[in-house]
């Protein structure tokens, strides 16, 4: 019977279960007999039976399992909320609001029905929604929706709404077919509502909209049928009894459809009245409450995300929505706008929020199936459009703007990651590439150091024409090469000679006999450092037991070795040019010849030649100017040297045409390059520093004569670089003084064309002025006709033409000596030049000397007296600029007093005002004491218990402390009576008071008092 009961399928069950946990310290053990028992780590207590929980115990446990079940479920919901997307939230609200109503958001919402029944179209729509379903069944596709035929209707051409959706009226599909092909502007203006709400601000119910929008009605009636005014007004009266409103299309397709028939469109004005075109309150009511719990969620998104101003703006929102929704008005009651207007806190708005939304609910619930087919009371579509847009919508721009920012920041970031990154690799592969360079230097020196060390030479063989090697120590020659490193021959760099490497190492290191101060590796540069760790082996006595070197051999003979190049050294002299000496007479210069004068004209033109002459030569001289690739005549080459004043003979400037014609070669362009390198070599031919003294007495006859030169300071810096010139700028980056040419050089190219120069001016006492023309030495001397200080090289050569020569002189009536330049006494009769009448022993006079031969010897002459004429009118001058110096001091000096007595009679003005004001303080401080004193009164305190006795000596302490500092003014008056130390307490302290009730009276003068002081400090 067990077997044939038993089930012949075998089944495998397993069943999860908990075990309760042992109390703390119990453990479940194991004897020998496999018998369990209970042991208590802690007591050592033991037990057959199984330890139990207390109630206490249990009732814990179960506390604490619930609150941290509590506490994992707030972690859930955290966890949820912030995983929670705005664009979640946007979505579905808008899908879910769509699905109950449109509120007026373009077509969001729009059923087909509505939509038909806005154009003007309300008899098609049961006819096209069972034309598409029929469709559909026949092909064997899902049932659409209204939606879809919606769409359908919209792209659907003429043929696909004759055959799809069976519309046989022409004119219907005309309609349809211009709805889609107008604009959308057109499209919303047909379908926008006559009698509908203006804005969301509109107070307005649709009732009362309806109602009133009668004239507009009867406006758009009488357009068709403007002589039948009585049946217009009837069916204007008509239309305002619907219970929707109407759109211009309906009204458009009724108008054209009686056009022309006003008793028949009278009697079918009830065609358009009571026609759906919005959805029933319930509807709009249920999309309300859709956007509003959506809104609430942002809200609370954006409180979560820490996004004050987006949480503001919709507490703002939600706010007036509700106020819409209640009353109408955007501003809502005046509760609610008092609470608005004083700007509460968020508590308050959610207050509001939530009262409102309970009025809303319990106003649905009273009126839910009283209004269903209208919405002519409500205002939740105006209320949920609002949300729509200023919340939902705009929750949906925040979105996209923070998807922006943070396409373009993490785009920013990406580039600066790349940025570093390709920064780092240049770094890396530079340390990877200055690593191995490092590496092949240190190969390349330790093998030089080889060859440095080595015994063998390579040597040259003039007999046999080869190289042998030679090896120093054994005396042994070979042909071959050796197998190690040997020390190889090389040629000098500017003679070309061979010559064994490192020549040093043929001479002794250092020797003994350099001469104090000097290298004594070189011995022919001055030693400007000593090396702190190198030894020398017989250094001479003034070395101090210190190798002396300068930079170069320093330089070179620690280089060596890694171990060499970490010596250290002590400047022992800073390396600074000397200063510039004169050429005869060895005293420090203050002059330096600049040659003869070449006019920048000359050079000018010469360049002009040079480009048109290449310019011409480029081109084939075919279609330029053959004059210009022409050779100029020995003729022209001397009346240009002529014109420009050149030093040069007339021998001279044919020796220099032939040197410029190059071994006969008739290129234009060669030849006037070839006259630039000579009038550059003229100008240099004398550029050496002299004295004042010596420059004028080696420039005073001959070509030398027409020289010029420029000045400087004795002890001028001398520059940095070539040691021959006088320091012009001065580089702060480099610390160097340089002239200019050695500027432009130095700081050409690299980091240091980045440098800027400072104009390296002479260091003049305090008051001197600098020279108006080059800005940089002193002017100490000023010329006689504008008394501009100048120096003394631009004086003489850069202000020959003064702006006031002629003012004081003639241009005709020359002002110097035509042979030596002085200034002039006599003048020749017949030649009209003027010469001066120094004479001394062997020269009998510029005069006598330059008339001595010829038929200048017939020649007379007579007194000049325009320099006497010259002088009195440059003295008269000067009398008249001292006159007018003098009165100009007077002036100053009138002023001064003027300023000074008008400050005085400031100061004694203020000082009475200062008086006056004290006084008037003074009586008012008076008065307010007094009326103080005869109010203020402390009653008689009569007791006898002793613990006020420290009370009374501490009040009557306090006025005596008053009554010494007040004086007689306090406590004089009450001197006499009966309780005088108590009294006096009294009014003193009555006076205190007085005085601090009085302060800010006497704040306000004390204020001014202290003004006035200083304004009398400033005077």
């Amino acid at each position: 019977l067990f077997h044939v009961l038993r089930p012949s399928v075998q089944v495998d069950i397993s069943v999860e279960y908990t075990r309760l946990a042992m109390k703390y310290g119990w453990a479940e053990l194991q004897t020998e007999n496999q018998k369990i028992y209970y042991l208590n780590k802690i007591t050592e207590e033991t037990s057959w039976i199984r330890p139990t929980f207390s109630f206490e115990e249990e009732l814990a446990a179960k506390l604490l399992q619930s609150h941290f079940r509590s506490l994992l479920g707030r972690a859930e919901f955290e966890r949820r909320l912030l995983s929670e997307s705005i664009v979640d939230i946007v979505e579905h609200c808008e899908i879910a609001a769509s699905q109950n109503a449109w509120i007026g958001y373009e077509e969001e919402g729009l059923t087909l029905d509505l939509w038909l029944n806005r154009m003007g179209l309300s008899k098609l729509v049961d006819w096209v929604m069972k034309a598409a379903t029929r469709n559909a069944q026949k092909k064997n596709k899902p049932l659409p929706t209204q939606h879809d035929v919606m769409n359908g209707l919209k792209k659907a051409s003429v043929e696909q709404l004759k055959d799809i959706y069976e519309i046989e009226s022409s004119i219907d599909r005309r309609q349809l077919m211009a709805m889609r092909d107008n604009t959308l502007e057109n499209v919303k203006k047909e379908l926008k509502f006559i009698n509908g709400f203006s804005s969301v601000q509109d107070e307005r119910t649709i009732r009362e909209c309806i109602v009133q929008s009668r004239d507009i009605l009867v406006t758009l009636l009488t357009n068709t049928f403007k002589s039948n005014p009585t049946r217009v007004e009837k069916m204007a009266d008509e239309l305002c009894k619907s219970k929707y409103p109407i759109t211009h299309a309906q009204l458009n397709n009724f108008l054209s459809e009686y056009a022309g028939k006003p008793a028949m469109a009278q009697d079918h004005i009830k065609d358009l009245i009571d026609i759906p075109t919005q959805h029933s309150t319930r509807k709009e009511v249920a999309c309300y409450n859709v956007l509003k719990r959506g809104a609430k969620r942002l809200v609370v998104l954006a409180s979560n995300l820490n996004v004050g101003i987006m949480k503001s703006d919709f507490d703002l929102v939600l706010l007036q929505a509700d106020c819409i929704q209640n009353s109408g008005s955007i501003h809502g009651p005046s509760s609610a706008v008092s609470l608005f207007s004083t700007n509460k806190s968020n508590k308050t708005l959610e207050t509001i929020n939530s009262n409102s939304m309970n009025s809303m609910s319990n106003s649905m619930i009273e009126g839910g199936g009283k209004n269903e087919s209208s919405s002519s009371n409500s205002h939740a579509s105006k209320a949920a459009l609002l949300l729509r847009i200023d919340v939902i919508q705009a929750a949906r721009k925040w979105w996209e703007a923070t998807i922006l920012v943070q396409t373009a920041f993490r785009k920013h970031k990406a580039e600066q990651s790349w940025a570093q990154f390709l920064a780092q690799r240049d770094a890396t592969c530079l340390k990877i590439q200055c690593l191995w360079r490092g590496m092949e230097a240190r190969l390349i020196a330790s093998f030089h150091k080889r060859q440095q060390q080595s015994m063998w030479e390579e040597l040259w063989s003039e007999e046999e024409g080869v190289f042998y090697y030679f090896q120093k120590e054994t005396g042994e020659a070979m042909w071959n090469p050796p197998s190690g490193a040997y020390r190889p021959m090389v040629r000098d760099r500017f003679t070309q000679r061979l010559m064994q490497a490192w020549p040093h190492l043929d001479h002794p290191e250092e020797a003994a006999d350099a001469e104090p101060g000097m290298c004594m590796r070189c011995r022919i540069e001055q030693a400007t450092r000593t090396c702190d760790q190198c030894v020398p082996r017989k250094p001479p006595a003034w070395a101090q037991n210190k190798k002396h070197l300068c930079f170069a051999c320093f330089t070179e003979d620690h280089s060596l070795s890694a171990d060499v190049r970490k010596h250290t050294f002590t400047i022992t002299k800073l390396a600074k040019a000397n200063t510039l000496m004169c050429i005869i007479c060895n005293v420090e210069a203050t002059r330096r010849c600049k040659g003869p004068p070449v006019k920048q004209q000359l050079l000018t033109e010469i360049s002009i030649n040079i480009e048109q002459a290449s310019l011409a030569l480029s081109e084939g001289g075919e279609d330029g100017d053959e004059s210009l690739i022409e050779m100029p005549t020995l003729k022209n080459f001397k009346d240009l040297i002529q014109k420009n004043r050149l030093p040069f003979s007339s021998e001279r400037c044919s020796i220099l045409y032939q040197d410029c014609l190059n071994d006969g070669n008739n290129n234009v362009v060669e030849f006037w390059n070839e006259f630039l390198k000579i009038i550059e070599t003229t100008k240099d031919e004398c550029n050496d520093t002299y004295c004042a003294r010596c420059w004028k007495d080696t420039h005073r006859r001959g070509r030398r004569a027409k020289h010029e030169w420029v000045g400087f300071a004795k002890g001028a810096s001398v520059c940095a670089m070539c040691e021959k010139n006088v320091a012009e700028r001065h580089c702060p980056e480099c610390s160097d003084d340089l002239c200019t040419a050695c500027a432009v050089a130095t700081h050409l190219r690299g980091k240091k064309h980045r440098h800027v120069m400072v104009p390296l001016r002479e260091e003049l006492e305090k008051g001197l002025p600098y020279c108006e023309v080059c800005g940089i030495r002193g002017g100490n001397i000023e010329c006689p006709l504008c008394d501009v200080p100048h120096c003394d090289s631009c004086l003489e050569f850069n202000h020959l033409e003064c702006s006031k020569k002629y003012m004081v002189s003639d241009p005709e009536k020359p002002t110097k000596c035509i042979v030596c330049g002085r200034p002039p006494d006599t003048v020749c009769v017949e030649c009209g030049d003027v010469y001066c009448s120094v004479k001394w022993m062997g020269n009998p006079g510029c005069f006598a000397k330059h008339h001595r031969k010829g038929h200048r010897r017939t020649h007379s002459c007579e007194n000049y007296a325009y320099m006497e004429e010259r002088t009195a009118i440059l003295k008269e001058s000067k009398k008249a600029k001292k006159k007018e110096a003098r009165e100009l001091k007077r002036a100053q000096l009138r002023a001064a007093v003027e300023e000074e007595a008008r400050l005085d009679e400031l100061l004694q003005r203020q000082n009475e005002r200062e008086n006056r004001i004290l006084q008037e303080a003074k009586k008012i401080i008076k008065k307010k004491k007094a009326d103080h004193a005869r109010w203020f009164k402390v009653p008689t305190v009569k007791t006898h218990v002793p613990l006020l006795a420290p009370l009374k000596n501490a009040i009557a302490s306090i006025g005596r402390n008053n009554a010494n500092k007040n004086g007689n003014k306090t406590g004089g008056d009450h001197q006499g009576s009966p309780n005088g130390s108590s009294n006096s307490s009294i009014h003193s302290t009555t006076s205190s008071t007085s005085k601090s009730k009085n302060s800010m009276d006497s704040g306000k003068l004390s204020g001014s008092s202290a003004k006035f002081e200083g304004l009398n400090k400033k005077s």
